[in-house]
Protein backbone atom coordinates (compact mmCIF):
# COMPACT_ATOMS: atom_id res chain seq x y z
CA UNK A 1 0.00 0.00 0.00
CA UNK A 2 1.17 3.60 -0.07
CA UNK A 3 4.32 4.38 -1.53
CA UNK A 4 4.44 0.33 -2.86
CA UNK A 5 1.27 -0.23 -4.01
CA UNK A 6 0.99 -1.14 -8.27
CA UNK A 7 0.06 1.83 -10.67
CA UNK A 8 -3.03 1.59 -12.59
CA UNK A 9 -2.08 -0.84 -15.53
CA UNK A 10 0.84 -2.04 -13.09
CA UNK A 11 3.56 0.37 -14.83
CA UNK A 12 3.82 4.42 -13.85
CA UNK A 13 4.43 5.74 -17.07
CA UNK A 14 6.17 9.40 -17.42
CA UNK A 15 6.91 10.32 -20.75
CA UNK A 16 9.35 13.60 -20.37
CA UNK A 17 12.33 13.04 -22.42
CA UNK A 18 15.53 13.48 -19.95
CA UNK A 19 17.29 17.06 -20.77
CA UNK A 20 19.61 16.29 -23.77
CA UNK A 21 16.48 14.51 -25.99
CA UNK A 22 14.38 16.97 -25.46
CA UNK A 23 17.03 19.51 -26.20
CA UNK A 24 17.17 17.08 -29.62
CA UNK A 25 13.16 16.82 -29.75
CA UNK A 26 12.88 20.77 -29.68
CA UNK A 27 15.19 21.18 -32.92
CA UNK A 28 13.57 18.38 -34.79
CA UNK A 29 10.33 20.52 -33.91
CA UNK A 30 11.09 23.27 -35.36
CA UNK A 31 9.68 21.84 -38.64
CA UNK A 32 6.44 20.59 -37.38
CA UNK A 33 3.06 21.96 -37.21
CA UNK A 34 1.75 23.27 -34.10
CA UNK A 35 -1.48 22.87 -32.12
CA UNK A 36 -1.96 25.43 -29.43
CA UNK A 37 -3.51 23.60 -26.16
CA UNK A 38 -7.09 24.88 -24.43
CA UNK A 39 -6.68 24.91 -20.65
CA UNK A 40 -8.39 21.80 -20.03
CA UNK A 41 -6.34 20.25 -23.16
CA UNK A 42 -2.99 20.98 -20.89
CA UNK A 43 -4.78 19.57 -17.55
CA UNK A 44 -4.96 16.64 -19.64
CA UNK A 45 -1.36 16.27 -21.39
CA UNK A 46 0.12 17.17 -17.47
CA UNK A 47 -1.60 14.19 -16.65
CA UNK A 48 -0.94 11.91 -19.21
CA UNK A 49 3.18 12.88 -19.36
CA UNK A 50 3.37 13.09 -15.43
CA UNK A 51 1.98 9.57 -15.22
CA UNK A 52 -1.40 10.01 -13.50
CA UNK A 53 -3.11 8.73 -16.15
CA UNK A 54 -1.10 5.80 -16.37
CA UNK A 55 -1.09 3.35 -18.39
CA UNK A 56 -1.55 6.03 -20.92
CA UNK A 57 0.83 7.20 -23.22
CA UNK A 58 -0.62 9.54 -25.27
CA UNK A 59 -4.21 10.85 -26.16
CA UNK A 60 -6.73 7.76 -27.15
CA UNK A 61 -6.77 6.85 -30.83
CA UNK A 62 -10.30 5.44 -32.35
CA UNK A 63 -9.66 1.69 -31.09
CA UNK A 64 -9.14 2.47 -27.67
CA UNK A 65 -12.03 5.78 -27.65
CA UNK A 66 -14.45 3.58 -28.74
CA UNK A 67 -13.71 0.76 -26.35
CA UNK A 68 -13.69 2.98 -23.36
CA UNK A 69 -17.47 4.44 -24.53
CA UNK A 70 -18.86 0.86 -25.33
CA UNK A 71 -17.16 -1.41 -22.44
CA UNK A 72 -15.61 1.49 -19.89
CA UNK A 73 -11.99 -0.76 -20.60
CA UNK A 74 -9.26 -0.08 -22.67
CA UNK A 75 -9.23 -2.39 -25.28
CA UNK A 76 -6.36 -4.59 -22.93
CA UNK A 77 -9.19 -4.73 -20.83
CA UNK A 78 -8.34 -2.68 -18.06
CA UNK A 79 -10.56 -0.15 -16.57
CA UNK A 80 -10.80 3.14 -18.11
CA UNK A 81 -14.68 5.11 -17.61
CA UNK A 82 -13.70 8.28 -19.41
CA UNK A 83 -11.86 8.83 -23.07
CA UNK A 84 -8.93 10.97 -22.91
CA UNK A 85 -9.39 12.73 -26.10
CA UNK A 86 -7.56 15.75 -27.89
CA UNK A 87 -9.81 17.72 -30.09
CA UNK A 88 -8.81 20.08 -32.58
CA UNK A 89 -10.67 22.15 -35.22
CA UNK A 90 -11.05 20.62 -38.76
CA UNK A 91 -9.08 23.41 -40.36
CA UNK A 92 -5.92 21.99 -38.47
CA UNK A 93 -7.08 18.41 -38.98
CA UNK A 94 -6.70 19.00 -42.64
CA UNK A 95 -3.34 20.11 -42.53
CA UNK A 96 -2.31 17.06 -40.88
CA UNK A 97 -1.67 13.65 -41.78
CA UNK A 98 -1.60 9.97 -39.86
CA UNK A 99 2.12 9.15 -38.98
CA UNK A 100 2.99 13.14 -39.20
CA UNK A 101 4.50 14.25 -35.41
CA UNK A 102 2.76 17.78 -34.13
CA UNK A 103 3.90 20.24 -31.29
CA UNK A 104 1.38 20.53 -28.95
CA UNK A 105 1.58 24.05 -27.44
CA UNK A 106 0.63 25.92 -24.25
CA UNK A 107 -0.97 29.41 -24.90
CA UNK A 108 2.61 31.04 -24.93
CA UNK A 109 3.65 28.91 -27.62
CA UNK A 110 5.49 27.23 -25.75
CA UNK A 111 6.56 23.16 -26.62
CA UNK A 112 5.02 20.80 -23.99
CA UNK A 113 5.11 17.80 -26.09
CA UNK A 114 5.49 16.21 -29.41
CA UNK A 115 2.89 13.83 -30.60
CA UNK A 116 3.21 11.02 -33.41
CA UNK A 117 -0.49 11.08 -34.97
CA UNK A 118 -1.81 7.86 -34.81
CA UNK A 119 -5.65 8.52 -35.58
CA UNK A 120 -7.54 11.23 -37.25
CA UNK A 121 -11.36 11.01 -36.64
CA UNK A 122 -14.75 13.14 -36.32
CA UNK A 123 -16.79 11.52 -33.14
CA UNK A 124 -20.36 11.17 -33.18
CA UNK A 125 -20.64 13.26 -29.91
CA UNK A 126 -24.37 12.89 -28.58
CA UNK A 127 -23.15 8.94 -28.57
CA UNK A 128 -20.27 9.84 -26.55
CA UNK A 129 -22.36 12.34 -24.29
CA UNK A 130 -24.55 9.22 -23.27
CA UNK A 131 -22.10 6.98 -22.82
CA UNK A 132 -19.96 8.69 -20.48
CA UNK A 133 -22.64 10.81 -18.40
CA UNK A 134 -25.21 9.00 -19.23
CA UNK A 135 -27.69 11.86 -20.44
CA UNK A 136 -27.66 13.99 -24.15
CA UNK A 137 -28.94 17.25 -21.80
CA UNK A 138 -26.57 20.34 -22.52
CA UNK A 139 -27.51 21.27 -18.87
CA UNK A 140 -25.47 18.68 -17.65
CA UNK A 141 -21.79 20.74 -17.56
CA UNK A 142 -19.99 17.67 -19.08
CA UNK A 143 -22.10 17.73 -22.14
CA UNK A 144 -22.76 21.22 -22.46
CA UNK A 145 -18.49 21.65 -22.81
CA UNK A 146 -18.83 18.30 -25.25
CA UNK A 147 -21.12 19.66 -27.69
CA UNK A 148 -20.80 23.44 -27.46
CA UNK A 149 -16.90 23.84 -26.68
CA UNK A 150 -14.64 20.98 -27.60
CA UNK A 151 -14.15 21.26 -31.49
CA UNK A 152 -15.44 18.83 -33.80
CA UNK A 153 -12.42 16.90 -35.09
CA UNK A 154 -10.32 13.96 -32.56
CA UNK A 155 -6.38 13.20 -33.12
CA UNK A 156 -4.94 10.32 -31.47
CA UNK A 157 -1.40 9.03 -30.92
CA UNK A 158 1.30 8.78 -28.64
CA UNK A 159 3.23 11.55 -26.76
CA UNK A 160 6.86 12.44 -25.86
CA UNK A 161 7.00 15.24 -23.42
CA UNK A 162 9.29 17.98 -23.54
CA UNK A 163 8.52 20.35 -20.84
CA UNK A 164 6.20 20.51 -18.09
CA UNK A 165 3.36 23.16 -18.18
CA UNK A 166 4.45 26.41 -16.13
CA UNK A 167 2.20 27.36 -13.06
CA UNK A 168 2.51 30.31 -11.11
CA UNK A 169 0.56 29.01 -8.33
CA UNK A 170 0.51 27.07 -5.42
CA UNK A 171 4.00 25.25 -6.80
CA UNK A 172 4.62 23.12 -3.75
CA UNK A 173 1.60 21.27 -3.43
CA UNK A 174 1.72 20.53 -7.19
CA UNK A 175 3.38 16.88 -6.95
CA UNK A 176 3.59 14.39 -9.29
CA UNK A 177 2.78 10.68 -8.87
CA UNK A 178 6.24 9.52 -8.66
CA UNK A 179 7.01 12.50 -5.93
CA UNK A 180 3.78 11.87 -3.93
CA UNK A 181 5.43 8.46 -3.48
CA UNK A 182 8.47 9.52 -2.83
CA UNK A 183 6.86 11.46 0.28
CA UNK A 184 4.41 8.61 0.97
CA UNK A 185 8.04 6.17 1.50
CA UNK A 186 9.96 8.98 3.58
CA UNK A 187 6.85 9.28 5.72
CA UNK A 188 6.57 5.54 6.24
CA UNK A 189 2.76 6.05 5.06
CA UNK A 190 1.56 2.77 3.85
CA UNK A 191 -2.05 3.38 3.70
CA UNK A 192 -3.34 6.26 2.71
CA UNK A 193 -6.85 7.44 2.19
CA UNK A 194 -7.60 10.48 -0.29
CA UNK A 195 -10.18 12.78 0.12
CA UNK A 196 -11.47 14.93 -2.27
CA UNK A 197 -14.31 17.39 -2.71
CA UNK A 198 -15.54 18.73 -5.88
CA UNK A 199 -16.30 22.00 -4.13
CA UNK A 200 -14.18 24.26 -1.29
CA UNK A 201 -14.00 22.25 1.50
CA UNK A 202 -17.47 23.39 4.50
CA UNK A 203 -17.69 22.45 7.97
CA UNK A 204 -19.08 19.11 6.70
CA UNK A 205 -15.94 17.85 4.94
CA UNK A 206 -14.19 19.00 8.04
CA UNK A 207 -16.80 16.65 10.43
CA UNK A 208 -16.14 13.92 8.06
CA UNK A 209 -11.86 14.44 7.88
CA UNK A 210 -12.19 14.31 11.80
CA UNK A 211 -14.09 10.97 11.76
CA UNK A 212 -11.66 9.63 9.48
CA UNK A 213 -8.65 10.39 11.28
CA UNK A 214 -9.74 9.47 13.98
CA UNK A 215 -11.04 6.03 12.67
CA UNK A 216 -14.60 6.05 13.32
CA UNK A 217 -17.00 4.67 11.35
CA UNK A 218 -18.89 6.91 8.36
CA UNK A 219 -22.16 6.09 9.66
CA UNK A 220 -23.61 4.02 12.87
CA UNK A 221 -24.54 1.55 10.06
CA UNK A 222 -21.50 0.70 8.49
CA UNK A 223 -18.22 -0.33 9.86
CA UNK A 224 -15.17 1.62 8.98
CA UNK A 225 -13.59 -0.54 6.10
CA UNK A 226 -9.99 0.56 6.66
CA UNK A 227 -7.57 1.72 9.14
CA UNK A 228 -5.36 4.68 8.40
CA UNK A 229 -4.22 7.72 9.96
CA UNK A 230 -2.61 9.27 6.73
CA UNK A 231 -4.69 11.34 4.58
CA UNK A 232 -3.87 13.17 0.99
CA UNK A 233 -5.98 16.44 0.69
CA UNK A 234 -7.16 16.89 -3.01
CA UNK A 235 -8.71 20.35 -3.06
CA UNK A 236 -10.59 21.45 -6.48
CA UNK A 237 -11.21 24.47 -6.45
CA UNK A 238 -9.90 26.53 -3.30
CA UNK A 239 -6.85 25.71 -1.71
CA UNK A 240 -7.31 28.48 1.12
CA UNK A 241 -10.66 26.90 1.83
CA UNK A 242 -8.98 23.92 3.17
CA UNK A 243 -6.88 25.28 6.15
CA UNK A 244 -9.63 25.53 8.25
CA UNK A 245 -9.91 21.73 8.60
CA UNK A 246 -6.14 21.59 8.10
CA UNK A 247 -4.86 22.49 11.67
CA UNK A 248 -8.08 19.90 12.72
CA UNK A 249 -5.89 16.71 11.86
CA UNK A 250 -2.75 15.26 11.51
CA UNK A 251 -0.36 13.18 9.34
CA UNK A 252 -2.12 15.08 6.27
CA UNK A 253 -0.64 15.89 2.69
CA UNK A 254 -1.97 18.95 0.63
CA UNK A 255 -2.24 18.56 -3.09
CA UNK A 256 -3.73 20.59 -5.53
CA UNK A 257 -5.97 18.83 -8.22
CA UNK A 258 -7.32 21.81 -10.90
CA UNK A 259 -8.01 19.55 -13.50
CA UNK A 260 -11.35 20.75 -14.75
CA UNK A 261 -13.58 18.02 -14.21
CA UNK A 262 -11.22 15.39 -14.53
CA UNK A 263 -9.54 13.21 -11.44
CA UNK A 264 -6.56 11.32 -11.89
CA UNK A 265 -5.99 7.63 -10.95
CA UNK A 266 -4.45 8.90 -7.61
CA UNK A 267 -0.73 7.75 -7.13
CA UNK A 268 0.00 5.04 -4.27
CA UNK A 269 -3.38 4.83 -2.40
CA UNK A 270 -5.42 2.31 -0.73
CA UNK A 271 -8.46 4.51 -0.08
CA UNK A 272 -11.10 7.31 -1.47
CA UNK A 273 -13.49 9.15 -0.64
CA UNK A 274 -15.39 11.32 -2.49
CA UNK A 275 -18.19 13.46 -1.28
CA UNK A 276 -21.06 14.31 -3.74
CA UNK A 277 -24.19 15.76 -2.39
CA UNK A 278 -27.37 13.39 -1.87
CA UNK A 279 -30.91 15.25 -1.33
CA UNK A 280 -29.08 18.52 0.20
CA UNK A 281 -27.22 16.19 2.57
CA UNK A 282 -23.38 15.21 2.56
CA UNK A 283 -22.68 11.73 1.16
CA UNK A 284 -19.54 9.94 1.33
CA UNK A 285 -18.21 6.93 -0.60
CA UNK A 286 -15.64 4.92 0.67
CA UNK A 287 -14.09 3.21 -2.37
CA UNK A 288 -11.51 1.09 -1.47
CA UNK A 289 -8.39 0.58 -4.46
Amino acid sequence: MGAFKEPHGGVLKELFLGESAAEEEKLKARDYKSWDLTQRQLCDIELILNGAFSPLDGFLIRQEYENVLTDMRLTSGLLWPIPITLDVKPEFADKIGEGETINLCDQEGVIIATMEVQDIWTPHKALEAAAVFGTEDVAHPGVDYLMNRAHEVYVGGKLRGVEPPVHYDFRLLRDSPSELRGRFRKLGWRKVVAFQTRNPSGQGHSSLLCRLTNLAPLSPHKSCSFVASQILLHSPNSIRATWSMVHKTSNLLLARTRILGRSAFLPGLSHFVDCAPLDGQLAPADYAA
